[in-house]
């Protein structure tokens, strides 16, 4: 991964959690002035995940922000361990005829 990369990701994700945080804000406003007829908290609980699932679509490369490649550029420029990248899921644990 290239330093461009990784800001590009980051910025992404920056961008990400500020529209969920601003389109959540403006419901809980709508609905403090009784335009929607949800509590403040429950708008709020309700609104920040949708639009935070939302805005993937929005700016999907924000989506690489908790992948391997990200993980290990972030510890490399720490001088940390870099884990390694060959963990896979065994389909034995996801097998429908062995879930008993």
């Amino acid at each position: 991964m290239k330093e461009a990369e990784f800001k590009l990701i980051r910025r992404s994700f920056i961008y990400r959690l500020t529209f969920s945080v601003i389109s959540t804000l403006l419901l809980i406003l709508a609905s403090h002035l009784n335009l929607i007829f949800f509590g403040m908290i429950i708008t709020g609980l309700i609104s920040f995940p949708f639009f935070f699932i939302i805005s993937v679509k929005f700016f999907p490369d924000s989506s690489d922000f908790f992948s391997f490649k990200y993980k290990n550029f972030s510890r490399k420029r720490k001088d940390l361990d870099i884990v390694p990248e060959d963990y896979e899921i065994k389909s034995d644990y996801f097998d429908d005829y062995r879930r008993g």
